[in-house]
């Protein structure tokens, strides 16, 4: 044979084909060569340590072989399985308190309280106060007029509430601001009028206030009619019928009846020593208007002194509101005397003194006598 000839020149390229259906899948691969090792992962958290197993049973020691050539590199054993956690340990003991703790921060601020109450003066705020007793009196003459305060202080001023013996006023009373008016006093206003104050302060402050007529018109026909002899004076006053004891002095009759059956009081001049002086006192009254006493009066005699009118006040206190002195005649004469009101329907009572001379010259010649005295509301039309 000849030899072989040189190749041909490549022919051109011709077009793809048309693309085959896929093949049948083909049995797997043989296992690839062991990958690189890769780099160490993080370390995972450790665990509970296993409990150690039981020794294994030592076997026999075998004959030492030749020592081999060094194998080649076993491939990496997988993973080995986690072992089982341990059982728990007993609990420890309780260990010691730790050290106390910061000071937490600061709460937020309150609200802000509502403005203080105080007047120009700085007054302090103070809750309703009773002064004096919690029950207390006021006497008031049959017709006459009376104001009802109720006995309490307190800053700002207290707001005051009125009861009559429990229940509402009654028809003739009438309320101006914190007081009670009373106009023509009759039975029916005798009572209990019991007052409630209170201020923006807790609590309240109750009083009450007792009602009463009295009784001033005095004949003296049936004795002194609630009139008493003055404790702080040093003669006493006599119920006496026709002529006084001392001779060219007082009067031969009563003033009431004219006649020598009829009886009036008296000072005694030949009684005590020069200067005494006898009172003859009212039973108390509440002023809250003025009323007009009149009574008869006898001051006949050299000797005669001082007869006096006074209003007297809850505390002692003394005003003079008429006087008569010396020698007045033999006739009885008539006297009108205007007497004031009082702060808040205050108490007072009235007082009749009749004074000696200090003068020993005809001393026994002075009998004061006084009868028919009458207190009315209002003040007096004329004042002889």
């Amino acid at each position: 044979p000849g030899e072989v000839g040189n190749n041909g020149t490549s022919g051109a390229t011709g077009d793809p084909g048309i693309k085959g259906s896929a093949g049948v899948q083909g049995p797997s691969g043989s296992k690839g060569e062991i990958g690189d090792k890769g780099p160490v992962g993080i370390a995972g958290p450790s665990g509970p340590t296993g409990v150690k197993g039981d020794l294994g049973v030592m076997g026999t020691p075998g004959q030492n072989g030749t020592k081999g050539q060094h194998g080649a590199k076993g491939d990496r054993g997988g993973r080995g399985n986690r072992g089982d956690p341990g059982t728990s340990g007993p609990a420890g003991s309780k260990g010691e308190p730790g050290p106390k703790g910061a000071v937490g921060p600061a709460g937020r601020a309150g609200a802000k309280g509502a403005a203080g109450i105080a007047d120009k003066n700085c007054s302090c705020v103070t809750s309703p106060k009773v002064v004096g007793d919690q029950t207390q009196y006021r006497h008031v003459v049959t017709g006459g007029k009376l104001t009802l305060t109720c006995p309490v202080t307190g800053f700002p001023e207290p707001k005051v509430m009125w009861t009559y013996n429990g229940a509402s006023l009654p028809a003739n009373a009438m309320i101006v601001g914190n007081q009670v008016l009373l106009s023509n006093v009759t039975a029916a206003d005798v009572g209990k009028y019991r007052c409630s104050a209170s201020n923006l302060l807790p609590g309240t402050a109750d009083a009450t206030l007792v009602v009463l007529t009295t009784t001033v018109d005095c004949d003296f026909e049936g004795g002194l009619c609630g009139w008493t002899q003055g404790t702080g004076d040093e003669l006493n006053w006599h119920l006496n019928k026709g002529p006084t004891e001392s001779l060219a002095t007082g009067p031969n009759k009563d003033h009431t009846l004219g006649t020598a059956n009829g009886q009036y009081v008296y000072l005694e001049a030949g009684d005590g020593k020069p200067g005494d002086k006898a009172d003859l006192e009212s039973p108390p009254l509440s002023l809250s208007a003025a009323l007009c006493l009149s009574f008869w009066y006898n001051m006949y005699g050299e000797g005669v002194d001082t007869l006096q009118v006074i209003a007297k006040n809850a505390t002692g206190g003394e005003t003079v509101v008429w006087r008569k002195s010396l020698n007045q005649g033999q006739q009885w004469k008539e006297a009108k005397v205007s007497i004031p009101s009082l702060p808040n329907g205050e108490q007072m009572s009235l007082v009749f003194r009749a004074s000696k001379s200090t003068n020993s010259q005809n001393i026994n010649k002075g009998d004061i006598a006084i009868d028919d005295i009458h207190l009315t509301s209002g003040i007096c039309i004329a004042n002889p």
